[in-house]
């Protein structure tokens, strides 16, 4: 569930017509191949992965050159995918421009500053719950749910029906419950987390 690494960003340009139509397509095409297709096993047949994933490029380009205040994060591949197979491509694309612009907007700044903010509140959910568990945990930087909470979960869940589900009851509430949501597993986990010892690398 680490993910200590900031993820790669990409921003179109309005300044040169060429270069947002070629250079940031080409760069997020790059991404794309390097990226696994998930989700997918008995849902969408060997022979249809290309044409998935054409779709999946399409989706996330239409959505960065309708509003270019936004950046490209790796990730949001895994959460494109999941709107992709649920509601199909015309249907996805409006669905992917309310999540980018009403839920994961501030992760998809030209800065990551607020979508670190947000991650602060983990350690003051738990804090509050059970101030002997943080204490335990003091010492670390809540990065750890970086990976987790900008995709929604998608990154981190590879079975269809599960991430389905999690998505139904994450959209149906207000964006602040993904970080909520993890505070809670890190509480469930308590007795795991609390028998590592603090200068423990694992830890």
């Amino acid at each position: 569930m680490a993910y200590h690494a900031m993820p790669t960003r990409i921003r179109y340009s309005s300044m040169l017509i060429v270069l947002l139509s070629i250079i940031p397509t080409v760069r997020l095409g790059i991404l794309l191949m390097r990226s696994r297709w998930r989700l997918t096993c008995e849902l969408v047949p060997e022979e249809d992965i290309l044409k998935k994933k054409d779709q999946l490029s399409e989706l996330i380009v239409q959505v960065l050159r309708n509003y270019p205040m936004l950046c490209y994060f790796q990730g949001y591949h895994d959460i494109v995918q999941v709107l992709l197979l649920v509601l199909g491509s015309q249907n996805a694309a409006l669905a992917l421009a309310h999540v980018s612009l009403f839920r994961i907007r501030d992760y998809m700044l030209p800065s990551l500053t607020p979508a670190l903010k947000h991650l602060q509140l983990i350690p003051a959910i738990v804090g509050t719950i059970d101030p002997a568990l943080w204490r335990h945990l003091a010492n670390i930087q809540p990065f750890f749910a970086l990976a987790a909470t900008l995709t929604l979960y998608a990154h981190d869940i590879e079975e269809y029906s599960d991430i389905a589900r999690l998505f139904d009851f994450l959209l149906a509430r207000e964006p602040v419950v993904a970080i909520y949501l993890f505070a809670v597993i890190i509480l469930s986990r308590k007795k795991e987390l609390m028998d590592i010892p603090v200068d423990e690398p694992e830890m």
